[in-house]
């Protein structure tokens, strides 16, 4: 874990400040307080701490950005420190004899003991029903106004059908530039063929990851005429430096998905990331993603560790699980399929098997599944147009007048 401790206005204007707070995973500022319930006050100590527009933008409820993936404890004073216990029993005469740094030191010590705890459940999204391509029929997850996004995760839509009508006329040749998508087969067979030439064919459990980069026109198309066709597509975004990089493919049958078995009851699919030594395939260090398909029978446990930076989200698409510490009791939240889970700040990620809670289904399967997935966050400007995703709209109108003109 790395901590970054601002004590000082000198420290805040030095250069090397910016890049302290861009790698560390608490920030614990120490500030005098004076009129800080001025709004304006506050966010001139920030501009001095960071570069409003880089790590943070002002919007109408507050800065946003600024603790995105990160702890960040403020420690106000009036001319010392305000810390104070139980109601009426501050005593601000002792408490002015504390320097802020000192009271930011120990503020320090405590996030850092703190930032080992599990993550908790911040928000439930339900998917939206909806269409694309030539009509499939899916549910969007991100990328719909409950969650518009989750950097850098732009797009999570989950297919799964029995009917031939749904997903039939898949989807025709279509561009994509300035990001990835990430194919996770788990039923059916689709065809993906693109204009330099690649082509091939996604069978269940097989997974394509799909760097777009300067730009790619290809179609993804169903390769059967009937039975279940099932999986998940996930958009994630590229940095400026390389969303005009030349396209490229890291495509792996289910064979080379990595099984690792961490607990009695657990087993883990390993498309990305590592648990315990087993590694996954795909490798991305922009992102430095990790990507699970996760099956906990009924009372099993499973815990993971995850970069305490990283975003972070469970998607239930069998059973239930509940996510939480096992000392939080109640506060572990039951997670159900068809569920998102966005998970708050912590290191590590703890999930219960509990496939038959809130239903009286006798033939329920014993195994809850869900793909755990998390990334480090870019913080970089969104500029978004269907299927370009670029910095700015000027990048997004070039990459229309390319796309128009043939230069994918």
């Amino acid at each position: 874990m790395k901590l970054l401790h601002i004590d000082s206005r000198e420290n805040a204007l030095n250069a090397q400040a910016l890049e302290d707070f861009l790698a560390a995973d608490v920030i614990v500022v120490g500030a005098p307080m004076y009129n800080f319930g001025i709004p304006s006050q506050l966010k001139a100590w920030i501009d001095r701490i960071v570069v409003a527009g880089e790590t943070f933008r002002y919007t109408a409820s507050g800065p946003e950005g600024l603790a995105k993936g990160k702890q960040v404890i403020v420690a106000l004073s009036r001319g010392g420190v305000y810390a104070p216990g139980a109601a009426g029993e501050f005593n601000e005469e002792e408490q002015m004899t504390n320097s802020t740094a000192t009271r930011a030191g120990e503020v320090a010590q405590s996030a850092a003991a703190l930032s080992g705890a599990a993550r908790a459940v911040t928000q439930i999204v339900h998917g939206m029903p909806t269409s694309d391509g030539a009509g499939v029929k899916l549910r969007r997850v991100i990328g719909q106004p409950a969650l518009g996004e989750l950097d850098p995760f732009l797009m999570l839509d989950e297919f799964g059908t029995d009917k031939a009508d749904d997903y039939i006329a898949g989807f025709p040749d279509h561009p994509h530039r300035g990001f990835e998508t990430v194919t996770y087969m788990l039923d059916g067979r689709m065809r993906h063929r693109d204009n330099h030439g690649h082509e091939g064919v996604l069978v269940p459990g097989s997974v394509q990851w799909m760097t777009a980069g300067r730009g790619i026109v290809h179609s993804e198309m169903p390769q059967q005429q009937e039975g279940r066709m099932r999986g998940f597509q996930l958009w994630l975004n590229l940095p400026a430096r390389d969303k005009m990089t030349a396209p490229r493919y890291q495509e792996f049958g289910p064979e080379r998905i990595p099984l690792a078995e961490p607990a009695s009851g657990v087993a883990v699919k390993v498309i990305a990331g590592r648990v315990g030594s087993i590694v996954g395939p795909i490798s991305q260090p922009a992102t430095d993603p990790t990507y699970l398909d996760v099956a906990i029978e009924n009372g099993a446990r499973f815990e993971h560790e995850l970069p305490s930076g990283h975003a972070a989200f469970l998607y239930v698409f069998e059973g239930a699980l509940r996510v939480g510490a096992a000392s939080q009791g109640s506060a572990a939240r039951l997670v159900r399929a068809g569920e998102l889970a966005v998970l708050g700040e912590g290191t590590t990620v703890q999930l219960l098997g509990d496939s038959t809670a809130g239903t009286d289904d006798r033939d329920a399967s014993n195994t809850s599944r869900a793909i755990l997935v998390a990334g480090r966050p870019l913080r970089e400007p969104v500029a978004r147009y269907g299927p370009f995703v670029m910095n700015t709209r000027e990048e997004l109108v070039q990459a229309v007048e390319d796309f128009q003109r043939g230069r994918f």
